[in-house]
């Protein structure tokens, strides 16, 4: 999980978190557009490893579409990015309700800064599976790449109402709240008069904000 160009700070739920989450956030759920997703991870023999093997082909339609999840997480894992997005491609082709395949799809038309596409993605996603928090996360993360705070908030509360303690939405939503601070901020001093204080405190929360991120920050 790495953060976001724009914004410096907020994080993206990644690849590696992908399969635990789902298998543990629909476990309960009855709703049969997410019946595959409840599964357990496979334990596939080595013969039926790849996905597109005859033997694979044979297992029931939920395990398959777990073994292609696994291949899309190994490949982003391995920052194979291009590949990631053929493999998601073809694998919400054949299983076009899967709401992990789906996710990893539109995580890997982010890696590879396909923004346009990767927002639609995640809306849809977050239009079809509103009570799972990860898709509202990373969403918000694009929303504020690209300098929409307000968006990226409303996100952020949609996914810590989904899950209160989901702590990387609650750690995302401080950031954000703190790149509104400076927003505010920088209003403030601009503003004719300037508000007293306003100069001195955008200092410091843009200092904080440089120490937060030093460096600079990657894509999710």
């Amino acid at each position: 999980m790495r953060a976001i160009v724009a914004l410096g700070l907020l994080r993206c739920a990644g690849p590696l978190l992908a399969a635990a989450w789902f298998c543990t956030a629909v476990a309960q759920g009855t709703d049969d557009r997410i019946q595959s997703s409840a599964s357990p991870p496979v334990a596939a023999p080595a013969a039926v490893g790849n996905p597109s093997t005859p033997e694979t082909r044979r297992l029931p339609a939920a395990q398959q579409a777990r073994l292609r999840a696994d291949a899309i997480n190994r490949l982003l894992s391995d920052g194979k990015k291009i590949e990631a997005l053929l493999e998601a491609q073809m694998a919400i082709a054949r299983y076009p309700r899967d709401a992990q395949l789906r996710f990893l799809h539109a995580l890997a038309l982010a890696q590879n800064r396909r923004d346009t596409e990767a927002e639609a993605a995640f809306e849809a996603l977050t239009r079809d599976f509103p009570e799972l928090a990860e898709p509202h996360n990373n969403l918000a993360a694009l929303y504020a790449a690209r300098g929409d705070l307000d968006r990226a908030q409303a996100s952020l509360q949609r996914a810590l109402q989904a899950r209160p303690d989901y702590s990387l939405a609650n750690e995302n939503l401080g950031d954000v709240y703190l790149r509104m601070a400076i927003r505010a901020y920088q209003r403030a001093s601009d503003a004719k008069p300037p508000a007293p204080d306003a100069s001195r405190k955008l200092r410091l929360a843009r200092d904080l904000v440089a120490k937060i991120a030093p460096g600079g920050a990657a894509r999710p």
